[in-house]
């Protein structure tokens, strides 16, 4: 095999990685708990960009329930970027399923 064709393959795969990477950072998507009581939002690599709580949570003395919501709502929206991060994996490689222990091609962790 020459050379240079693998240095071309990796090229690739370094670039549609960077690529990928720049894509999920700017990803958001939203989870919510309490009929939309609590909303949070993350990027397409799980870190949580924002949270809103509805005022009415604020108000009374029930913390336990604002607490257990936040938490519903987290991971409702990880999730989801779960899966887009799978998606995203899917589509550059062509499909194929990389073993778990290669760690995190697009640099999360």
């Amino acid at each position: 095999m020459n050379l240079d064709f693998i240095s071309d393959i990796m090229k690739n795969v370094k670039d549609n990685a960077a690529a990928a990477h720049a894509s999920l950072l700017t990803t958001r998507v939203k989870g919510s708990a309490g009929g939309g009581l609590v909303e949070v939002e993350v990027n397409g690599l799980s870190e949580m960009t924002s949270c809103k709580i509805d005022k009415s949570l604020l108000s009374g003395q029930d913390t336990e329930l604002l607490e257990e919501l936040i938490v519903v709502a987290v991971n409702d929206a990880i999730q989801e970027s779960k899966d887009i991060h799978t998606e995203k994996m899917q589509e550059m490689t062509g499909g194929i399923e990389l073993p778990k222990d290669l760690g995190d091609i697009f640099g999360k962790g």
